[in-house]
C-alpha cells in the first residue's frame, strides 16, 4: 500500500510539472487619460512665434526642466540642447537678421525633451529684420 501511495504521489508530482498551471500569462488594463487641447500661453510648453531678429520663444510651463532643440531650416543651422527651467523660456535668434537680409518665413523645427515626454513642433515665424532696427 505505501508502495501505491508513493507512486501515486510521484505521478501526480511529474504531471504537475508537465501541464500548465492556471496562472496569467498576459494581462489587458484599461487606463482613463484626460487630453485637453488649449492655447499655447495655456500650455504647457508653449510655442510663440516671434518677429524681427527672434524666430520662436519656447515657454516650459512644465513641473520639471526641459532640454529644448531647434533646427532652423532656411539657414541649415541647429542649436544643441538648451535646458529650460521651468517657468523659464528659451528664444531662437534668426541668423538671417545677422546676415543683413529680409528673413521671410522661416520655418524652426522645435524638440522639447522631458524626463516624462518628447514633443516635435515646426513653427513658421514670418520675420522683418528691418523691425528691430525701427524700434519695433
Amino acid at each position: 500500500m505505501t508502495t501505491r501511495l508513493g507512486l501515486a504521489i510521484t505521478i501526480l508530482g511529474l504531471v504537475s510539472l508537465v501541464v500548465a498551471t492556471a496562472g496569467a500569462s498576459s494581462v489587458a488594463l484599461e487606463r482613463p487619460v484626460t487630453i485637453d487641447v488649449v492655447d499655447d500661453d495655456e500650455a504647457t510648453i508653449g510655442f510663440e512665434p516671434e518677429n524681427g531678429t527672434d524666430l520662436v520663444t519656447i515657454t516650459n510651463r512644465h513641473g520639471s526642466p526641459v532640454t529644448v532643440f531647434a533646427d532652423v531650416r532656411a539657414e541649415n543651422r541647429s542649436e544643441n540642447g538648451t535646458e529650460v527651467e521651468p517657468g523659464e523660456s528659451e528664444t531662437i535668434a534668426n541668423p538671417a537678421c545677422d546676415l543683413e537680409t529680409d528673413g521671410g518665413d522661416v520655418p524652426v523645427d522645435v524638440t522639447v525633451v522631458s524626463d516624462s515626454f518628447e514633443l516635435e513642433r515646426t513653427v513658421t515665424a514670418s520675420t522683418d529684420c528691418s523691425a528691430d532696427e525701427d524700434g519695433g
